[in-house]
């Protein structure tokens, strides 16, 4: 029997912040499935794309995403799905589908980069407003009118034309990752959680993942004295801490949803 066929797409390094993790990550993967006898292939664009019915994608670039989003369309297998990719590295479309879909999260809005000047419901926190990826992952917590004009100014030279405003949340935060309906904790979350907080972890996960219909991903939790909210999201994140397990569950999550394609089954 022919060995079946997997292609991978690394990350491109300007699109994450943690370029060299998110490269061992999809590697780690790569040796996973190689150790079950798939014949797999990492690319970094679609030069050299062979025939294929399994893809596991760590891509961010938009033409990328467009063309693997034609090849799904013909029955060909995308982890994580490139339509839910596009949602999750705009912060506008995340976070307005999350909260469409009723995901706990702060109060957030997105205003016009020239229309924030004017708040004043200080403490918050600011951060780039379209793009969710590499340097757009940084925060600026707001205290004044003087920490504002300074986090405007520096969005502004990196050609920000839209923030988002999020409510400041004071608690304990917990990242945590997901792998279809399975959830990992860091080491350092895993020790801090009671059981009760760790099934509201599991919760809030499951439905915004359920919301933005990804496979593989990753988020911040803070809790508070009366509740939890979810303050990021990311598909694909790079589980530095976990890798090794991570790689093996998103090798069993490829297997389990590899035995409904009609060539493989």
């Amino acid at each position: 029997m022919s060995k079946l066929k997997v292609l991978g797409f690394y990350r491109e390094k300007n699109k994450g912040a943690k370029a060299d993790s998110d490269k061992l990550i999809a590697e780690a993967v790569k040796d996973e499935l190689l150790s079950r006898n798939y014949s797999v292939s990492l690319l970094n664009d679609f030069d050299g794309l062979n025939s294929t019915n399994i893809i596991f994608s760590l891509s961010r670039n938009l033409e990328t995403l467009d063309k693997l989003n034609k090849i799904k369309n013909h029955g060909v297998l995308i982890i994580n799905p490139p339509e839910s990719v596009k949602i999750c590295i705009n912060r506008k479309d995340l976070f307005t589908k999350l909260f469409d879909g009723k995901v706990p999260i702060p109060k957030t809005k997105i205003v016009s980069i020239k229309d924030c000047f004017n708040e004043t419901e200080f403490p918050f926190f600011l951060k780039d407003g379209d793009n969710h990826f590499g340097d757009a992952d940084e925060k600026f917590l707001i205290k004044s009118s003087q920490d504002l004009n300074q986090a405007l100014n520096c969005l502004h030279k990196k050609g920000v034309k839209n923030v988002l405003i999020q409510e400041y949340v004071k608690g304990k935060e917990i990242k945590f990752y997901g792998i279809g309906n399975t959830i990992l904790l860091p080491p350092t979350s895993l020790e801090q959680v009671s059981q009760i907080e760790l099934s509201l972890i599991r919760k809030i996960a499951l439905k915004a993942t359920t919301v933005l219909k990804t496979d593989v991903f990753g988020g911040d939790i803070i809790f508070t004295k009366s509740n939890a909210v979810l303050i990021d999201f990311n598909e694909w994140p790079s589980f530095s801490t976990i890798r090794e397990k991570a790689a093996v569950e998103i090798c069993n999550l490829i297997e389990q949803k590899a035995r409904d394609l009609p060539l493989l089954s």
